[in-house]
């Protein structure tokens, strides 16, 4: 049971603070513009700042992110655009939908930065968010904040009186291990991450 709350705290942290980080490349389908990334990428939680990139033959090219209410607003008949180079994606759920529709087919055409869900620990020398033995020591500095969520979960398990109490110090733990996560150079520059040309 112990296993099983840390496994959820760890993913409470990681919904409430991102920090754990990746990206992978997806193939694109011509004539095809929704991408379910459940399917895709399987732990994708959600989208990191750095977003989508497409290869347009030469080099990966940033799309622009928005809203499916801001395509209908400025771009009424997005759904009916002659197919092309992509230029504006929205996410809705788990659903990616690209505009313009890709006129091509191409291998790892996409390049997706996302935050994805932590992996549960299943075995006693598993460590945290990643689920194994190779210990992502950056994560350390959240190491009293999931103990705080532990210790928040199990109270009720004991009968003991205080619950609201450990989930206002989870939360006090947790914002004070955030603001130490910001400080981070990577984290706080807003300069986005760059992708390398095609070749």
């Amino acid at each position: 049971m112990i296993t099983q709350i840390l496994n959820s705290g760890a993913l409470d942290i990681t919904k409430k603070t991102l920090c754990l980080r990746t990206n992978q490349q997806f193939n694109v389908v011509a004539g095809q513009n929704e991408y379910d990334l459940n399917a895709l990428l399987g732990n994708y939680l959600t989208p990191d700042k750095s977003g989508l990139f497409w290869n347009n033959g030469t080099q990966f090219t940033e799309i622009y992110p928005k809203t499916l209410k801001w395509l209908d607003n400025f771009y009424p008949n997005w759904r009916s655009l002659s197919q092309g180079n992509p230029q504006f994606y929205s996410i809705d759920e788990n659903i990616l939908t690209v505009v313009l529709t890709p006129n091509t087919s191409l291998v790892n055409g996409f390049w997706f930065y996302y935050t994805p869900m932590s992996t549960d620990m299943v075995n006693a020398t598993d460590f945290p968010f990643v689920g194994s033995a190779s210990e992502i020591r950056r994560l350390r500095i959240f190491d009293e904040a999931l103990e705080a969520y532990c210790r928040w979960k199990i109270s009720p398990i004991l009968n003991k009186d205080g619950q609201d109490q450990t989930q206002v110090i989870y939360k006090a733990t947790l914002d004070e291990a955030s603001k130490l996560w910001d400080m981070r150079p990577d984290v706080f520059s807003e300069s986005r991450l760059r992708v390398p040309n095609v070749c």
